[in-house]
């Protein structure tokens, strides 16, 4: 009897000091890997566009070469330099007329001019827009009835290209919105949804490309996601609420 009562007034046992230091270092190499793997991710991006841009220009007999990377160092300077001084000479008379002269040699020459063309206009829009090319967040019924996506709203539809893109609908409002995919937003669907499917939305456009980013993670109005706050605090707030996990 006297036992019975001893152990109910003890309560649950604290954890040894091997189970808590087990827990301790646990919970480091965690915090560690969370504040190492967006730097860790930025590296391995450069170089694997470091690698694929240089492997491009030059030929597989000097790759294999034991100090191939001055190669392709020097190799992208160039590029950089060669950039630069198109840029250089296209803002001055000559280099407008030279540019505007391959400009039609292009455009005409069957086959090339539909990839020149389309990827001539695609700069042209980047370079004359002043506005973010997503306009603002919103939800929309998608991929089917009953579930929901989030999305960005990228463009309005004329009337003209409505009809050109879906023939018969040209007196209906819609718009082009990006259904980005999650956690990679690089990815994703460009649907065209009518203006009174929009399911309008007071997620800011950063505050939705973090709760894709994050697979839903982090959302709108927590504390994850006041803005200003760096990893390293946010990584220290985490490690405060989870010291037994």
């Amino acid at each position: 009897m006297d036992k019975t009562r001893s152990s109910e007034n003890t309560g649950p046992l604290p954890p040894s000091p091997a189970r808590s230091a087990l827990r301790s270092i646990r919970s480091n190499i965690l915090v560690g890997l969370m504040l190492v793997s967006p730097l860790g991710l930025t590296v391995l991006i450069v170089i694997f566009l470091f690698t694929s841009i240089t492997g491009l220009l030059l030929p597989k007999s000097v790759l294999a070469q034991p100090h191939a990377i001055y190669y392709r160092a020097l190799a992208l300077l160039i590029v950089v330099c060669i950039l630069f001084l198109m840029g250089l000479l296209t803002r001055n008379l000559a280099g407008k007329y030279l540019y505007k002269a391959a400009d039609r040699i292009l455009s005409r020459m069957p086959l090339i001019n539909t990839i020149y063309l389309s990827l001539r206009q695609v700069s042209e829009t980047i370079v004359s827009s002043r506005k973010l090319l997503l306009k603002r967040a919103v939800i929309v019924e998608f991929p089917r009835v009953g579930l929901y996506s989030v999305g960005f709203v990228t463009n309005d539809i004329p009337p003209g290209a409505l009809n050109t893109m879906i023939p018969g609908k040209a007196g209906q409002e819609c718009v082009l919105v990006c259904v980005p995919t999650t956690p990679n937003p690089t990815t994703g669907f460009l649907i065209i949804v009518p203006k009174s499917d929009i399911i309008p939305t007071d997620m800011t456009i950063a505050e939705a490309m973090k709760t894709i980013m994050s697979i839903g993670a982090v959302l709108p109005g927590s504390r994850e996601a006041v803005p200003g706050s760096s990893l390293l605090e946010s990584v220290d707030l985490w490690a405060g609420e989870h010291p037994d996990d």
